[in-house]
């Protein structure tokens, strides 16, 4: 079917349009104009532009060659048993120093999942009492350890986010009225010097169903040992070479206690425990409790009724 003559000048003139768009957008931003505005930006704070994140970054790098790692404790949510045992295998050991990476606080009450109406409570009441929680646990961290160190997880980011990245993790802390015997960092990260080993302690945004695989690709990229929170999975390995140590962290977490683990999925059962580096190498303790939701055990109790 032609076009009739109107139809044809409209669209003429929608063509006329863009290319004038893209002809003003080429006068505005011609090739180059990225270099020049960064030669500019360099000439005025120097060859790393940080000036408008500075304050906010504070990248935290720790040497011991003795200490404890445990991940994703998920306070109010945690172990209290699997903590009283840490405990005592960091004094068999003579463990003085402790790195956390991510997720020790829950901050469940800022996730866009979750449903307080439904609960009846207020968001007052539930942080308050997350906070009250996560204060009596601070305490006996930093009374027995002489380094308590933390990044920041997902779960973290969360109360971060929700206050529109104006506060940072030290802020969260300082709620508990505990202001010192800890040290905190922004990033999802700290950097563990041990035994001449350089290990990654980290809570990436990444999840996957395979065991060590998100550890394997950050060895690929980072070519160091590679310890990774967040997945609550509990394993240890290789990386692709051989040479560095990949492990999955598990974490102190009660896994009874998580609502979403109680939801029907294909993702893999999750494991608690943690681990010691020392003089550069993992030692592993698994918590023996198990995930402490066993699906599988609670269906062949069914079909033998």
């Amino acid at each position: 079917m032609s076009e009739s003559k109107a139809q044809q000048k409209a669209r003429d003139a929608r063509r006329l349009a863009q290319q004038s768009v893209k002809g003003a957008t080429w006068k505005n931003r011609p090739p180059g104009y990225d270099a020049e505005r960064m030669r500019k930006v360099r000439e005025l704070y120097g060859r790393a532009p940080r000036f408008m994140i500075e304050e906010s970054f504070n990248p935290l790098t720790i040497k011991s060659n003795n200490i404890c790692i445990a991940c994703d404790w998920h306070i109010p949510f945690y172990d209290a048993n699997l903590m009283s045992e840490m405990f005592k295998t960091c004094d068999e050991y003579g463990i003085k120093e402790i790195a956390i990476p991510g997720d020790f606080w829950d901050c469940d009450n800022f996730s866009r999942f979750t449903n307080l109406t439904q609960s009846g409570l207020s968001w007052s009441q539930t942080f308050r009492g997350e906070t009250e929680e996560v204060a009596t646990v601070l305490s006996a961290l930093v009374e027995r350890f002489k380094g308590v160190y933390f990044c920041r997880g997902n779960h973290e980011k969360r109360w971060m986010d929700q206050n529109l990245g104006k506060v940072n993790l030290a802020d969260i802390f300082k709620l508990t009225g505990i202001n010192n015997g800890y040290l905190t960092t922004n990033d999802d990260h700290i950097v563990l010097e041990s035994g001449g080993e350089i290990w990654l302690l980290c809570h990436p945004r990444n999840f996957r169903q395979t065991p060590l695989s998100v550890g394997r690709d950050l060895c690929a990229k980072y070519r160091c040992n590679v310890f990774v929170a967040h997945g609550h999975a509990f394993a240890q390995g290789r990386d692709r070479s051989g040479r560095y140590q990949i492990v999955d962290g598990g974490g102190l977490f009660d896994a009874a206690a998580l609502e979403y683990l109680r939801n029907t999925s294909t993702f893999p059962a999750v494991q608690g425990g943690y681990y010691l580096i020392q003089d550069g190498e993992a030692i592993p303790f698994r918590n023996e409790r198990g995930a402490n939701i066993d699906l599988k055990a609670r269906l062949k109790r069914a079909v033998s009724l």
